[in-house]
């Protein structure tokens, strides 16, 4: 089962892609710039580091801080 788990909870956007337990991809990003968020680019970046299209996404979890370190 893919997951997608994306945490906004800090000034670091985390977005992890995991195939069962195995974590596929993880990456952070600053969340917020000049004029606006930045989350989605961590989406964008774990998942294709993952090779993971977004219709292969099983579910989605919702996460506070990186809880993968």
């Amino acid at each position: 089962m893919t997951t997608l788990v994306p945490a906004a909870s800090t000034s670091v956007g985390d977005c992890a892609v995991l195939d069962g337990d195995a974590v596929l991809a993880a990456q952070s990003v600053a969340m917020k710039g000049a004029e606006h968020v930045r989350l989605m680019t961590a989406v964008v970046s774990a998942l294709a580091v993952a090779k993971v299209g977004v219709a292969h996404i099983d579910r989605v979890v919702c996460g506070a801080g990186r809880w993968w370190h």
